[in-house]
């Protein structure tokens, strides 16, 4: 019955989103911050509004007196609000509209009155218990809806010495509850985790303890001090908690100052982060290369103060600075809202956040007020097809999405839910054009892979039919001399036609200019075929190979400009047609120019700079013979990358492996060829060979070193003089 009344729930909320999108989106008047998304560049995208403020409730005004440094709030079961008032030591009970039901400022206990002491955290269970984070007592307090007191645990005692570290100090600040009775705490300045104790209040143990991820350049220092050095410097920490709920399953939603993590009961970090990036909140993109496929992230600031389980998986997490960011259960950011400021719908300094319904409500400590922010349409129809989906209901799930479409073309959640909802029809390739625009692999491959399968099935019988004709055909051809039978009826009576022989008498025997000029292209045309032909020989037997290149003259510059012309070609090849699941660069952004750039500008820095080099080291290769060596050594990018591209487009991501080998293979190969091709044209031995290739990669960045100082001191010289000039031209 709960199951029915939800996908009513949903399809209402559905239906009322499809009717009000005809109309206009959200209005964003008087709100006083942006709302965005991130593409797959790590670019913020504009959205329509997810959540406005409704309601602005000045705390100091509900009849309790003046707040002092509130820190949490919390709705329970019955949609009460409670919030705690560390300053004051107490909770005010209030009700969904506001007005104050009751304080809790003191307890009953054993027929003595009892207070809290900067208590810092609440939490309240489905029964109605309030358990209290009683800081400067070093307690958790559980009392009925009623304030009345129920127990009290004190700090924790562990059965076995060395569960605690030396000098701990318990000062919990946060504390859940799970649906077993499991109890977690968070304790301020505790780095080894979370504090567990069962429902009697028996320390347990810490579970969830944050890993120490020490910077390269700290281990590099550290293994360089002497040992006082390293007594004297700073302990490397790992970082605290600072805020911990409970969703819907039973899990602990945690965070830290910077990660945010979804704890199972062992303690194990289960969060998915199948999004374009991790959660966590806002960042800046400090390179970004769509051509290269290359986006570099650097920490945006975000700092994490409180987090809000939802619904189905979906969890809103409070920034420091005011932004709320609301992630999906595969960690797709679904909306932001919320800023610093004066305004409403801004914070001074916000502190916690938890959900009334579909409601979300922000306490700020400073201003002691409480915002309470309602949904949009656009909102309510990225909630409806969430839940949609997790209720079974695909094609309503579908349908909700493309209502959020409408609100946002450049939604690519969207596209994926879509394509997910298609998935469960086994509408395959609707499901992959829309992970395709969602640029959603994994759900792409999974898709294509049933679509292949399928289309094999459906087509076994013709596969097969076409494969024994194949094979037939082979085996006859081998079997009848198939190449002397197309010569003789196909070749031969051409070759005997009037117009065939007078073309070939004039070839060989005409004495004109044009004539001259055929044979010279034609004779030409066939010593390069021969010198590119025989790098497949030497690809397979580089020693005799090289050698003959070298001084049995098998190749030539022609061939090796060919040669490198084909591999140039290869690139752009292997950068523009690559299948959708190895494409992580924007193709519609290539330049052709840069793409051969790419190729030619290291291949010619390595030619001269090897040459330079090995003139000064008794290398016994020429410039040319330089070039056509390296030139004749990169064979295997042509011959390895033109399949795998063309075969990308027909592989999963499992079978990726593949891929990655031919492409890494190919350029293993040709290393493995050009240090060949190196010791035979400069005549080094082994060692030397791989010293002079160590020094010339050396040297090409060396190179590109100064040429980027060089350029630099350019721009700014010219910088300067042109503002020479401008002041000049003002003056004048």
């Amino acid at each position: 019955m709960r199951l029915s009344i939800n996908k009513l729930i949903a399809i209402t909320l559905l239906s009322l989103s499809a009717l009000t999108v005809g109309t206009a989106a959200p209005t964003c008047a008087g709100i006083p911050y942006p709302s965005y998304t991130y593409n797959i560049w790590g670019e913020a995208v504009p959205a329509p509004q997810a959540y406005v403020p409704l309601r602005v409730l000045d705390l100091n005004s509900v009849g309790a007196g003046a707040l002092k440094d509130p820190q949490d709030i919390v709705v329970g079961s019955d949609r009460t609000i409670y919030v705690l008032d560390t300053g004051n030591s107490r909770i005010l009970c209030l009700t969904e509209d506001g007005s104050l039901v009751r304080v809790i400022s003191e307890f009953d206990n054993s027929g003595s009155a009892d207070r809290f002491r900067n208590p810092r955290g609440l939490f309240v269970t489905d029964e109605g218990e309030i358990y209290v984070a009683d800081t400067g007592n070093a307690r958790l307090v559980i009392l009925d809806r009623h304030g009345n007191l129920l127990r009290i645990y004190g700090p924790p005692s562990p059965k076995t010495e060395g569960i605690l570290p030396a000098n701990f100090q318990y000062r919990p600040i946060k504390v859940v509850v799970n649906p077993l009775g499991q109890i977690y705490v968070v304790s301020l300045d505790a780095y080894d985790g979370l504090l567990e104790f069962d429902q009697k209040g028996n320390f347990q143990g810490f579970v969830g303890a944050p890993k120490v991820t020490p910077s390269v350049a700290e281990i590099f220092w550290r293994r360089l001090f002497t040992k006082e050095q390293r007594e004297q410097s700073a302990l490397i920490l790992p970082v605290e908690y600072v805020t911990l709920d409970i969703d819907h399953e039973g899990f602990m939603m945690a965070a830290t100052a910077s990660e945010i993590k979804r704890l199972n009961p062992g303690g194990s970090d289960v969060l998915v982060r199948n999004g374009f990036f991790d959660p966590i909140g806002d960042f800046v993109v400090s390179s970004v290369s769509r051509e290269q496929g290359i986006v570099t992230l650097t920490a945006g600031g975000t700092t994490w103060v409180d987090i809000a389980a939802r619904e189905v998986g979906i969890y809103s997490a409070l920034s420091s600075h005011g932004r709320v960011f609301t992630y999906d259960s595969n960690g797709n950011l679904l909306y932001t809202f919320g800023t610093i400021g004066d305004s409403i719908g801004a914070f001074r300094d916000p502190v916690a956040i938890d959900s009334l319904g579909n409601d979300i409500l922000v306490l700020d400590r400073r201003s002691s007020k409480l915002t309470l922010f309602g949904p949009t349409e656009y909102q309510r129809a990225i909630h409806a097809a969430i839940e949609l989906y997790e209720m079974g209901e695909y094609e309503l799930s579908a349908d909700a999405w493309e209502t959020v479409l409408r609100f946002n073309v450049n939604y690519d959640q969207a596209y994926s839910g879509i394509g997910r909802s298609l998935l469960r029809q086994a509408r395959y390739v609707e499901a992959m054009a829309n992970f395709r625009l969602g640029y959603n692999r994994k759900d792409y491959s999974y898709a294509y892979s049933k679509y292949r399968a399928d289309t094999i099935t459906d087509h076994f019988s013709v596969i097969m039919t076409g494969f024994v004709l194949l094979v037939i055909a082979t085996w006859l051809a081998k079997r009848y001399h198939g190449g002397t039978l197309i010569r003789r009826w196909l070749l031969d009576p051409l070759r005997r036609s009037a117009s065939a022989q007078r073309a070939t008498l004039w070839l060989r025997r005409g004495e004109g200019r044009t004539a001259r000029a055929v044979r010279e292209v034609l004779a030409w045309a066939a010593q390069t075929y021969a010198c590119v032909s025989y790098a497949l020989y030497v690809i397979f037997h580089p020693m005799d190979g090289f050698w003959d290149l070298k001084h049995e003259k098998r190749g030539n510059a022609s061939g090796a400009t060919v040669i490198l012309a084909l591999v140039v070609a290869t690139y752009i090849y292997l950068r523009q047609y690559s299948g959708f699941l190895f494409t992580y660069h924007d193709v519609s952004r290539l330049n052709l120019g840069v793409e051969i750039m790419s190729v030619l500008v290291p291949f010619g820095l390595w030619v001269v700079v090897n040459w330079a080099l090995t003139t000064l080291t008794d290398g016994k290769g020429t410039l040319k013979d330089v070039y056509v060596t390296t030139a004749y050594a990169l064979t295997p990018v042509i011959l390895l990358c033109l399949p795998a591209t063309f075969l990308s487009n027909y592989m999963t991501l499992q079978e990726g492996t593949y891929y990655h080998i031919m492409i890494v293979g190919s350029l293993i190969w040709s290393i493995i060829l050009l240090f060949f091709g190196m010791m035979n044209v400069h005549e080094y031995s082994g060692v030397k060979t791989l010293l002079t290739g160590a020094v010339t990669v050396v040297g090409i960045g060396t190179f590109l070193f100064i040429a980027l100082t060089l350029f630099s001191v350019c721009g700014e010289m010219v910088g300067l003089l042109s503002g020479i000039y401008r002041e000049i031209t003002f003056r004048l």
